[in-house]
């Protein structure tokens, strides 16, 4: 099963009816969904995942993007090679 994607962009001024059949091209990729939970399973609004590539050469860490989670601890990576090794490490910082 592929990934598909399509960009609309159009501008709609008051009083109008926009219209547009979209056809989807297939994107090659994967997606990494995860959700950040305290102990109590609460979820974790404002924690930071950061998505990084390991170099399988040399064993490098190399990040490539970050996001904050929203408010139900959610965050969304998507991987153009997932062939590559990941690594996610999240970071937070609660405020007392």
């Amino acid at each position: 099963m592929g990934t598909f994607k399509d960009t609309l962009n159009v501008k709609v001024n008051q009083g109008e009816l926009i219209s547009k059949i979209s056809i989807l091209e297939e994107q090659i990729g994967s997606v990494i969904v995860g959700t950040v939970l305290l102990d109590a399973n609460t979820p974790v609004n404002g924690a930071t995942a950061v998505l990084s590539y390991v170099n399988s050469d040399t064993k490098e860490v190399v990040p490539l993007s970050f996001m904050f989670t929203d408010m139900n601890g959610q965050f969304v990576f998507a991987l153009k090679n997932p062939t590559w090794d990941y690594v996610i490490n999240i970071v937070y910082n609660e405020e007392v």
